[in-house]
Formats: C-alpha cells, structure tokens, sequence
C-alpha cells in the first residue's frame, strides 16, 4: 500500500499548473514522433528504391 501525504490545495494546483502543460507538451511530442515515423516508413522505401524521387517528395507527403 502507498501512503500519499495530503498537500495544502495551493501547493497541488501551483504543481499542476507547471506539470499538466509538461504533460500535455510530452504527449503531443509522442503523437509527432508516431506521425515523422510513419511518414519515414512510407517514404524511405519509395527513396531507396528509386520509385520516389525527391521533388515528388513534397506533393507525396502533403497527401499522407
């Protein structure tokens, strides 16, 4: 069992006004970094191959 001491009110939201955007930055972080590694693995493979070339890369990625 966890034993969580109680905090004056003030001390709790002075916290929470520093952490919930921290939160919020780091989640937003972790949905960009999902959305940059699927655009890697959609594009790279087009790159190396050769089907894909860098000017096309532009009007490709716009479409994903």
């Amino acid at each position: 069992r966890l034993t969580v001491p109680k905090c004056p009110d003030t001390l709790f939201l002075a916290f929470d006004a520093i952490a919930t955007p921290l939160r919020e930055a780091i989640e937003h972080n972790a949905r960009q970094a999902e959305t940059l590694v699927r655009v890697r693995d959609t594009l790279l493979p087009r790159l190396i191959s050769g089907v894909l070339r860098l000017p096309n890369v532009e009007s490709v990625s716009e479409s994903l």
